[in-house]
C-alpha cells in the first residue's frame, strides 16, 4: 500500500466531516433564505418570491448532493476492513498457519477426549468411596 493510498484513508474522516458541515450550511442557509423572502414575498406577490426562490434552490440542491456523497463515503475504519481484511485472508502465510491451527486444533481435542475417557472412568465392580479416597 502506497503512503498516498494511507494518507487518502486516513483523510476520509475529515471529508466526511466537512460534508457534513457543507450539508448543514446550505439547508440552514435555504431555510433561512426561504423564511426571509417569504416574508418579503408576502408583500411583493408569489412571482417577485419564486424569482428570488430559484437560484437559492441551488444551494439545498448542493447540501442533499454533499449528504448523498457523504453517505457513501466510507469512514477510515470502514475503508481500512476493506482493504485489510482480503490482503490478510488471501495472504497464502495465513492460510497455512490457518491449516496448522485446524491440526492443532484436532490434536488437542482428540488428547482432551482421551484424558476424559482415562480419568473419568468409573471403578469396576465397586465403591466410589474407595475411588474419592484420593482427594
Amino acid at each position: 500500500m502506497s503512503m498516498l493510498t494511507m494518507y487518502w484513508i486516513i483523510k476520509l474522516d475529515d471529508f466526511r466531516c466537512a460534508l457534513n458541515g457543507a450539508w448543514a450550511a446550505s439547508f440552514t442557509m435555504f431555510v433561512v433564505v426561504v423564511v426571509v423572502l417569504g416574508i418579503l414575498g408576502s408583500d411583493y406577490g408569489f412571482e417577485w418570491f419564486w424569482k428570488r426562490c430559484r437560484p437559492i434552490l441551488l444551494l439545498l440542491v448542493f447540501g442533499f448532493a454533499s449528504l448523498l456523497v457523504r453517505s457513501f463515503l466510507p469512514s477510515t475504519k470502514q475503508m481500512a476492513a476493506i482493504i485489510v481484511i482480503p490482503a490478510v485472508l488471501n495472504n497464502e502465510r495465513v492460510q497455512v498457519l490457518g491449516d496448522k491451527a485446524l491440526d492443532t486444533g484436532d490434536l488437542l481435542l482428540t488428547l482432551a477426549q482421551e484424558y476424559i475417557q482415562e480419568h473419568l472412568k468409573k471403578p469396576e465392580g465397586g465403591n466410589n468411596a474407595s475411588h474419592n479416597s484420593n482427594f
